[in-house]
């Protein structure tokens, strides 16, 4: 069973692009002339993402299935070493519609010896209700990285990322953390814009002449897939 909420979250919605080639030079354009007002954030980062699942995969089951209450378990840290890191545990959530994040912090890097050993320092670092979501999300799955720019509106109140140069590496089985020889992945850019749901009219209609279709496919479902030929 799922850890229930600890206190009512701040729930954000979302809208999700998923863009080849052909479509940034579009993007580009909308980033620097939105009515939004879109500046940049803070300067781009590398992310890295090692995310956790059952050998079932019920993470990406959940979500295909279209379940409205779904949870997705990472650990995430920034900058350019491979091997993971100091950073964060991340809870990602979904109830009908909208979504919030549950983070914990984790100051030192695990020890990554082995996928055991691993897990075991991170279960260690975090509290429990963390390693619950460990427990019922406990086989590393994938490590996916990308380069991510960030924005937010002249207001506020919308933040925007831009995620390209996606690569994925499976860590199912053999070494761990295995960084060395990635998936085949196509060249893609994903657009997301995150605000709250009193938001949600203005931000679709500033979208509605870009052209693009939203996406529901996660950065995640894209690389279980890679993984899975």
């Amino acid at each position: 069973m799922s850890p229930a909420p600890e206190s009512p979250p701040t729930l954000r919605h979302e809208f999700k692009f998923v863009l080849d080639e052909a479509a940034t030079r579009d993007l580009e354009l909308w980033l620097r002339t939105s009515s939004l007002g879109l500046r940049t954030a803070h300067q781009d980062r590398l992310v890295h993402n090692l995310y956790f699942d059952t050998l079932e995969a019920d993470s990406v089951a959940d979500k295909l299935a279209g379940l409205s209450h779904r949870a997705k378990v990472r650990y995430r840290w920034y900058g350019a070493r491979a091997a993971p890191d100091a950073g964060q545990l991340e809870v990602k959530r979904r109830a009908n519609g909208s979504g919030w994040k549950e983070t914990y912090r984790v100051d030192a890097a695990p020890s990554a010896e082995s996928r055991g050993a691993f897990v075991r320092a991170l279960r260690a670092a975090v509290p429990p209700r963390a390693r619950a979501w460990l427990a019922t999300y406990p086989e590393p799955m994938l490590i996916n990285r990308y380069r991510r720019a960030y924005f937010v509106s002249c207001d506020g109140e919308v933040r925007a990322t831009v995620d390209r140069d996606l690569s994925v590496w499976d860590q199912r089985v053999g070494r761990f953390p295995q960084c060395a020889q990635a998936a085949s992945m196509p060249r893609l850019t994903v657009l997301e814009l995150k605000f709250a749901p009193t938001d949600r009219a203005r931000v679709a209609t500033e979208l509605s002449d870009l052209g693009f279709v939203a996406s529901a496919c996660s950065k995640y479902e894209l690389g279980v897939r890679a993984i899975s030929g």
